[in-house]
């Protein structure tokens, strides 16, 4: 009578993991094998086993569905765990004829587990190749089924380990996203670059563009917005310490002749200190949000350029309205307003 296989079927062992699973549940299992049809070449049980040649059987159940419902009840769904999908690279158990009588068994496996990020869309963990070997007489029953049991279990083992060493260090298995801001400010002496600071206007000895000008305004500068980021990840938090660069560059400002003076100079800072109140903005609004773990730099960078289109409006709007310092109640208009807002923020 057959003991692994019946028709050409191998028959699964529905036997409990014993595992508690660290912080992950499978969602998929894919079959990427180059044959899929069948998952054993097994030497036939009988009686006398005159038939030495290995005979290719299918897994009992629907081949690989069999082991992912398998996996799915073992490994379930749980709020706040990881959705992790395998994909089978291989899988095949081959049975030769000893000369003694007995059967010898080789079971060859490779697994990808990936981290399933989106609707189509994953993330690649880690890779895993095992295997197993065994020698049966020619009529003992379940061996193949039972090894092949075993090797899915310490891949699954393995996994899950890996799992809980990489819990509070891989980022792709991070909890959230936790973002400090600071100002960033340039070493001593200062160079041809100017950060900003309260306790640092801009001064006429600040525009040191002395090429002949024919534009028909009085003065510019051309300040900017940026910022140098540092990540680090501990305890499954990624810590994202931003240092904004609220800067404007010396060499590219520049102011006629004779135009030196307290308004004129009021008016230049006014633009730094519009891309100051951009650069607080941006800061509000990232601390408010919540960052995605697996794409937080996609929604730093987004909300970046949202603010440099803000900074390019509010200087366009600024100068419009003011006529470009000309119109001195509109001036005095957008000081109040930009004083007011530079105080809220640094309360």
């Amino acid at each position: 009578m057959p003991q692994n296989q019946d028709e050409g079927v191998l028959v699964w062992r529905d036997v409990p993991l014993k595992i508690k699973a660290a912080n992950f549940y499978i969602t998929n299992v894919i079959d990427e094998r180059t044959d899929k049809k069948i998952i054993a070449r097994l030497i036939p049980v009988t009686a006398s086993n005159n038939k030495n040649i290995a005979e290719p059987v299918a897994l009992q159940g629907g081949g690989l569905l069999t082991i992912e419902r398998f996996l799915k009840e073992n490994l379930p769904y749980r709020d706040n765990y990881k959705p992790v999908i395998i994909k089978v690279k291989k899988l095949l158990i081959n049975e030769t004829a000893l000369s003694d009588g007995r059967v010898d068994g080789k079971i060859e496996l490779s697994l990808s587990f990936d981290l399933k990020t989106g609707e189509d869309m994953e993330a690649h963990l880690v890779n895993y190749t095992g295997g197993a070997h065994y020698i049966r007489a020619n009529n003992q029953a379940d061996v193949a089924s039972s090894a092949l049991r075993t090797t899915i279990e310490n891949a699954v083992i393995y996994f899950n380990t890996w799992m809980e060493k990489q819990a509070d260090v891989n980022p792709l298995l991070a909890k959230n996203v936790k973002l400090i801001f600071t100002d960033y400010h340039d070493e001593q002496p200062e160079g041809d670059t100017i950060y900003y600071s309260l306790k640092r206007p801009i001064t006429w000895d600040d525009f040191k563009d002395k090429r002949n000008i024919s534009s028909s305004y009085s003065a510019a500068v051309m300040p900017g917005l940026g910022f140098t980021e540092q990540t680090s990840i501990n305890k499954g938090i990624i810590t994202i310490h931003i240092a904004m660069k609220v800067y404007l560059p010396k060499s590219a400002s520049w102011v006629k002749s004779g135009a030196e003076n307290a308004y004129n100079l009021n008016h230049e800072q006014r633009h730094f200190d519009i891309v100051k109140l951009v650069s607080e903005k941006f800061k509000r609004q990232m601390l408010a949000e919540t960052i995605p773990v697996l794409n937080y730099d996609g929604s730093i960078n987004t909300a970046y350029f949202d603010a440099l289109r803000e900074m390019d409006r509010m200087q366009k709007q600024y100068d419009n309205e003011t006529d470009h310092g000309v119109n001195a109640s509109a001036q005095q208009r957008w000081n109040e307003f930009i004083d007011k807002e530079l105080a809220a923020f640094k309360n």
